[in-house]
């Protein structure tokens, strides 16, 4: 458990030869500072962690870019840095990861930037949230091509322009129409193909949300 203050992160140094690592979880530890450069901009130093599948790291206070050289752990499924400090823009490495299955979590944060056209190459991703950050630029096109989603979210951020007419390739989606935003003022829409959508909203007529005794994400 960290101390919340900025060397919390030094021992992540020791762990840079870790190579048979599949797991690595320190998420609502506590723990601030910056991520180290042994698994930031040294490239060879994450791309050692081979076997890396999980990664959680949500709930803390790190701070500065999301390593680029993460897109080195090839086996990686799980990506979680949600509930952090993190700044600069979406890695494309990280979205350039077929293993990328179950979830990429960055919500947040303070990510900036556009979200990157290669997240079309997370076509088996399940899970992507992307909210609360301060995303900004159209929404890409591209995100129509992850076509396994059953759970996105791009709320609270700075996006412009309209939805892009992509989405309509989503039918894996599940969980609760939302009710606010652009929902609320919608004349007529289709939620056609997704049939594990629920609730909300009264036209389309969606079953009732079965309500759940936590929140917490699950992946």
């Amino acid at each position: 458990h960290g101390r919340g203050e900025a060397d919390d992160m030094r021992f992540i140094d020791f762990m840079k030869n870790c190579t048979r690592l599949a797991d690595l979880g320190l998420s609502d530890c506590n723990l601030a500072g910056v991520i180290p450069l042994s698994i930031g901009p040294i490239p060879d130093a994450i791309g050692n962690l081979s076997l890396l599948t999980k990664l959680f790291l949500f709930s803390n206070k790190l701070e500065g870019n999301i390593p680029s050289s993460l897109g080195k752990c090839k086996e990686l499924a799980v990506l979680a840095f949600s509930d952090n400090r993190l700044s600069g823009k979406i890695p494309k490495q990280i979205l350039r990861l077929p293993s990328l299955t179950m979830a990429l979590d960055i919500s947040l944060n303070s990510l900036s930037g556009s979200v990157p056209s290669e997240i079309k190459d997370l076509k088996m991703l399940s899970y992507l949230d992307l909210s609360h950050n301060n995303l900004s630029g159209t929404i890409t096109s591209s995100l129509g091509e992850c076509i396994s989603l059953t759970m996105l979210n791009l709320s609270d951020n700075i996006f412009q322009g309209i939805i892009p007419s992509s989405l309509s390739s989503l039918r894996a989606l599940k969980g609760e129409v939302p009710v606010l935003g652009v929902f609320a003022n919608a004349s007529a829409f289709l939620v056609l193909g997704n049939n594990r959508l629920c609730g909300g909203l009264v036209t389309p007529e969606l079953p009732k949300c079965k309500e759940t005794a936590s929140k917490k994400k699950r992946f």
